[in-house]
């Protein structure tokens, strides 16, 4: 080989090696380019031209092996930059492992939040090590002792391990005969494990090749724990969003309701001044004739003293049921639950609504079972629900008809219903007659009434835990029934 083919190999070489010595050896290759040549190199004595092409033949191969590393780490580089997927990432790095380098199997072991440290991505091991493998790290196992001391442990020929735990698992699908554990550290902390196992018989792992890896490694952690950051970020930010969305639905509803509320009130203060208005215009009607004209009759007098008197009765009730309901609806109501034996109930509530069963000639009859336990419910609201009830029967029922109060058991409650023979309601009614200033009236003849007994009924048994309904069928009478529950101590009985 002449001296400018000597000296124009060397050139690229050491610019690819970064040697920062082309300018002198340029000057001394004119004189001796064999000699030095080969003394840069290391080579030994001679000044052969074969002994310096097998000098550059080695530095090329070295040149091109690190060069092969660089490529596999920008490769590598630019596979964990292309997704955010721990799971993809993980894998894509593992299957540039195996195309590079030719190993068949491979894992990623990642420590989890409960110091378990688990294999979450792996190329040919079987799922039995996988599961077997999740543990504490310890210096017993081969991974263990790289994770703790945070430094590559390599085994080149798995004929001489002196830490068996685990490996009997391994060996029974994949004859490993060597491998490599390198620690994947982040800013200074081990978050897991990349390793490799050679299935090919003993193999000498140089020093550039484990530093390549443990170089890999690094780069895997970095790219984990931004992958980590990012799904972090999305669980939060998903989260976020479900809560606004509950949240909007919620001001929505809000608002609707508010919307409803506002009608209701208009619609309430409405009915309400129509419902003044009634008894109220009749005082002063009545008041008027009895006060500008002389009424020299004692019965008409008589009768317009009671109606005034009945309209101020009516007034009064409707006042009453107001303050009551308002202030059921406001929690300002005192409730005194006790245990109540439903025959002192019931007994109270028919002796209350005697006069009103005379009246009309009813007959009023009790069916209480046997052996119903106390229940528990405040005495007096009970009582006015039991007379509201009863009043109601009264009032829709026929001459000399007939009404029931009855008790019994069910599914742990005190069922209680009254039954009445009046004219029954339709069906599209059931559930109206339980709403503010909502009366059915007898056809036949106009009952007077505030309209809010049934409405002040259901806020009372549903405050005591039950709940009211009416069941009905026309021509057929309608049975309002309510729910209270047992006395603690009852319940099971």
């Amino acid at each position: 080989m002449d001296g400018p083919a000597v000296k124009g190999a060397f050139w690229g070489v050491a610019l690819g090696l970064g040697l920062v010595v082309g300018h002198v050896l340029t000057r001394r290759s004119q004189a001796k380019p064999s000699v030095e040549v080969l003394d840069v190199f290391g080579g030994a004595a001679g000044t052969t031209e074969g002994l310096a092409s097998q000098s550059l033949a080695e530095s090329r191969e070295i040149l091109e092996r690190r060069l092969r590393e660089l490529m596999v780490l920008h490769e590598a580089s630019h596979a964990l930059s292309r997704s955010l997927d721990i799971d993809t990432l993980l894998q894509e790095v593992l299957m540039l492992i195996k195309r590079e380098f030719g190993f068949e199997h491979l894992g990623v072991r990642l420590l989890g939040d409960d110091g378990i440290l688990r294999i979450r991505s792996h190329v040919g091991l079987n799922e039995q090590y996988v599961s077997a493998s999740a543990m504490i790290p310890t210096r017993d196992t081969y991974f263990g002792t790289s994770f703790l001391e945070g430094a590559p442990v390599v085994v080149g020929d798995t004929r001489d391990i002196d830490k068996p735990l685990l490996f009997s698992k391994l060996a029974k699908d994949v004859p490993v005969t060597a491998f490599i554990h390198a620690p994947m550290t982040y800013e200074g902390r081990v978050i897991g494990i990349l390793t490799a196992y050679a299935t090919r018989g003993p193999m000498h792992f140089t020093s550039e090749f484990v530093e390549l890896f443990a170089a890999l490694a690094n780069q895997l952690a970095m790219a984990t724990v931004n992958a980590q950051l990012y799904a972090e970020v999305q669980a939060y930010s998903l989260a976020m969003e479900e809560k606004v969305a509950r949240r909007t639905e919620q001001l929505e509803k809000a608002n609707t309701r508010l919307l409803e509320l506002d009608r209701l009130k208009s619609e309430f203060l409405s009915t309400v001044s129509h419902e003044l208005r009634t008894p109220l215009t009749s005082i002063r009607s009545f008041s008027d004739i009895l006060l500008r004209y002389e009424v020299d009759d004692p019965e008409k007098r008589r009768q317009f003293v009671t109606i005034i008197q009945t309209e101020a009765e009516r007034l009064t009730r409707m006042i009453n049921d107001l303050l009551d309901l308002s202030k059921i609806e406001a929690g300002r109501q005192d409730w005194n639950p006790e245990p109540l034996e439903l025959e002192a109930v019931f007994s109270r509530a028919l002796g209350t609504s005697h006069a009103l069963f005379a009246e009309k000639g009813i007959e009023a009859r009790s069916d209480l079972a046997d052996s119903i336990p106390p229940v528990y419910a405040d005495g007096d609201r009970l009582h006015q629900v039991l007379t509201n009830l009863l009043a109601n029967a009264v009032k829709f029922s026929p001459q000399g008809g007939e009404i029931r109060l009855i008790g019994a058991r069910e599914d742990g409650h005190a069922l209680i219903s009254v039954a009445d023979q009046g004219p029954g309601i339709p069906a599209d009614q059931l559930e109206q007659v339980f709403e503010r200033f909502q009366q059915l009236r007898d056809p036949q003849k106009p009952a007077p009434g505030t309209g809010l007994g049934l409405t002040i009924s259901r806020e009372i048994v549903e405050q005591m835990g039950g709940k009211i309904w009416v069941e009905s069928e026309l021509g057929f009478g309608a049975t309002f029934s309510l729910t209270v529950p047992f006395a603690e101590g009852a319940r099971g009985k």
